[in-house]
């Protein structure tokens, strides 16, 4: 059945908690999403989404908004023709701000024109949230985050020091992943990207898979592993999972939501 089905996809995809712990769903007969120890994602990206109307909201009435929302206007964004270079990530990023603002002001349309009807086209708030939830909220949230992340990098290679050479490298990766993104949402940016600019998107992003090729392995060794990872992995127990696993439990706050987890955990070692 329906259940069935939902329960072993979320359990598959580690949904509730680690491998080892598993079946908390289970033995405490709930689907409190709260039982997940690695969080859900697709929860996340709902409470992103009332963060991002929650702060448009706070804007329109003059209140202070969280600085990551700095890019919102009052009003709904002008079209954009994109007339940058799309080798840029700075011109990447007015494209995305643009579509990051413009993707907010469409979803705040939506509810309004729901919220006025009446008679028997009227939606209660949770319907409005479920018609709109997944074609228009979670690219909007996607397209915020992307935006966000893009926002860190641009910082972080203003102040990387290292050899010219590395942070080539890491400005290509860079435009590698946001035009690759560029091609999963390209009904956002259709706006102001023409078919030709969504076809040399493509080739770009072939080259420059081409010329990081050499440059595999180092990527792949740039970033390391957390100290929780690392700690696990070089125990002389041999035993990371179980390793890893401590170093959870010994997390300040590990236990708190929900209280069970504990006598859950320590009934089962």
């Amino acid at each position: 059945n329906w259940y069935e089905t939902w329960r072993e996809s979320r359990l598959a995809c580690g949904g509730f908690g680690y491998s080892h712990l598993n079946n908390f769903g289970e033995l405490g007969n709930t689907s409190d999403v709260n039982q997940t120890w690695e969080g859900e994602n697709f929860v996340l990206i709902q409470q992103a989404c009332k963060i991002l109307l929650k702060n448009f909201a706070n804007m329109i009435r003059g209140k202070k908004a969280m600085k990551t929302c700095d890019f919102l206007t009052p009003d709904a964004p002008d079209n954009y023709k994109f007339e940058g270079s799309l080798l840029d990530l700075k011109d990447l990023f007015k494209l995305y701000s643009h579509h990051a603002n413009k993707c907010v002001h469409e979803s705040i349309a939506k509810i309004q024109i729901d919220s006025m009807k009446e008679g028997d086209a009227k939606l209660s708030r949770k319907e409005i949230w479920e018609k709109h939830l997944f074609y228009t909220f979670i690219p909007m949230v996607k397209i915020y985050l992307s935006r966000y992340t893009m926002e860190a990098y641009l910082n972080f290679l203003k102040k990387f020091k290292d050899s010219p050479e590395s942070k080539e490298v890491l400005t290509k990766l860079a435009v590698l992943n946001y035009l690759n993104e560029i091609i999963k949402f390209e009904g956002i940016f259709r706006e102001s990207l023409s078919k030709e600019n969504i076809d040399e998107i493509k080739e770009h992003c072939i080259a420059l898979c081409k010329e990081l090729r050499p440059e595999m392995i180092a990527l792949t060794l740039t970033i390391p592993f957390g100290d929780k990872t690392f700690g696990a992995i070089g125990k002389s127990s041999m035993e990371p999972y179980s390793e890893f696993m401590k170093g959870v439990v010994n997390t300040p706050g590990c236990f708190d939501k929900p209280k069970e987890w504990k006598y859950l955990y320590q009934s089962k070692i």
